[in-house]
């Protein structure tokens, strides 16, 4: 485990085949190696030229994968940044096929409102 709590790749997939699977962690690791991966092909593909404004835009990012990898796949409505919610709603992470999980952001606050009526019984 490094010093971010992650878990390698190496010790996914040891956990994944012991006896002792926690699956909640197992859940939170794979949906954050899913945005971790979807995040480095935009930075290869240079989604994020201008080193200063990614510093700036990406400062809390680590901390942004560990909460949604966390609780994403237990929710019905996850809302967040523009950026988390792009990543999240991207084609190779897709959390609402994934889990069940809409994802919601500022720029979609009268969706989220309706979903939230939609909600009430």
């Amino acid at each position: 485990m490094d010093r971010q709590g992650l878990l390698s790749g190496k010790e996914i997939v040891s956990a994944a085949s012991s006896e002792t699977i926690d699956d909640d962690e197992l859940l939170a690791e794979l949906e954050g190696a899913r945005l971790f991966s979807t995040f480095k092909k935009r930075v290869r593909e240079g989604a994020y030229p201008n080193r200063e404004k990614a510093r700036e835009k990406l400062s809390g990012f680590l901390f942004d994968v560990q909460h949604a990898a966390t609780y994403v796949p237990y929710c019905d409505a996850f809302f967040t940044d523009r950026f988390m919610a792009d990543l999240l709603n991207d084609k190779h992470v897709d959390a609402e096929q994934t889990f069940g999980c809409k994802v919601f952001s500022i720029s979609r606050t009268t969706e989220f409102f309706g979903w939230l009526e939609d909600q009430r019984i």
